[in-house]
C-alpha cells in the first residue's frame, strides 16, 4: 500500500482588493501559498499525492449511498447496516458500474479479477455478509 500526505498551507489575508469582512472573502477559499507531499508508507509516486483523488472518492460514495447524503432521513440506525451499504456500494461501483473512461469495462475487469460486467443480482448473490462473520 502506498500512502502519502498532502498538507496545504493557504493565505492568512484576504485576496488584493476585497474587504476581510465581504462575504466573498469569508466563504471563497483562500489562495494556496505552499503545497507540501509527505510520503508515508510504502512508495507513493509524487504525481498520484493529491487530496483531490479521495475528495473524488467521496463525492462518488456520497452520490451512489444515500447514506451518507447530509440531512436526509436515508440514514443507518444500526453500524452494522452501514457498513454493509457501504460494501455494497464499492462492489456495485467495482463489479457492476461500466466506465467510459475504461472503455466499457469496470475497474474489476481492467484489474483482471472478473472477465465479465456483473449484474445486481450477481453480486447479490454473493454471501460476503456471512463470509465476513465466518473469519
Amino acid at each position: 500500500m502506498d500512502y502519502a500526505e498532502e498538507i496545504k498551507t493557504y493565505q492568512t489575508m484576504p485576496q488584493p482588493g476585497m474587504s476581510p469582512n465581504s462575504a466573498a472573502s469569508r466563504y471563497s477559499p483562500g489562495r494556496v501559498k505552499s503545497v507540501q507531499r509527505i510520503p508515508r508508507m510504502g512508495q507513493p509516486l509524487d504525481k498520484y499525492i493529491s487530496t483531490s483523488y479521495m475528495e473524488r472518492w467521496n463525492l462518488t460514495v456520497r452520490m451512489h449511498n444515500r447514506r451518507f447524503t447530509r440531512l436526509t432521513n436515508a440514514f443507518s440506525k444500526k453500524f452494522e447496516n452501514h457498513v454493509h451499504m457501504l460494501a455494497m456500494t464499492v462492489v456495485y461501483y467495482n463489479f457492476c458500474k461500466r466506465h467510459s473512461p475504461l472503455g466499457g469495462k469496470t475497474p474489476a475487469m481492467k484489474a483482471g479479477l472478473t472477465d465479465y460486467v456483473w449484474t445486481p443480482s450477481d453480486m447479490l448473490a454473493l454471501d460476503m455478509w456471512t463470509e465476513g462473520k465466518a473469519a
